[in-house]
């Protein structure tokens, strides 16, 4: 029997997660999904973290440098630091 937590349903079995920014309930049958989904974006942020300590920028990581050929030259010329400025 499911109860009624915040005007959502919660059935046994479900997964409440609550902080001091909100709650969250995974419902029972995605979990596996849920969990697997979250491991991926903890690796993928922990790749772009190491590239960022090792001095790449995000638009080398996240292979954007190619979009600012696109633009003007003005608009992305690059300041005294070396990097591009939009």
């Amino acid at each position: 029997m499911p109860v009624t937590c915040g005007g959502l349903l919660v059935w046994p079995g479900d997964v409440v997660v609550a902080d001091e920014t909100g709650v969250v309930i995974l419902p029972v049958a995605t979990l596996e999904e849920v969990v697997a989904k979250a491991r991926a974006r903890q690796e993928r942020e922990a790749k772009l973290m190491e590239g960022l300590r090792g001095g790449k920028t995000t638009l080398e990581l996240l292979a954007l440098t190619p979009l600012l050929d696109d633009l003007p030259e003005k608009e992305h010329a690059e300041g005294d630091d070396g990097h591009a400025h939009l």
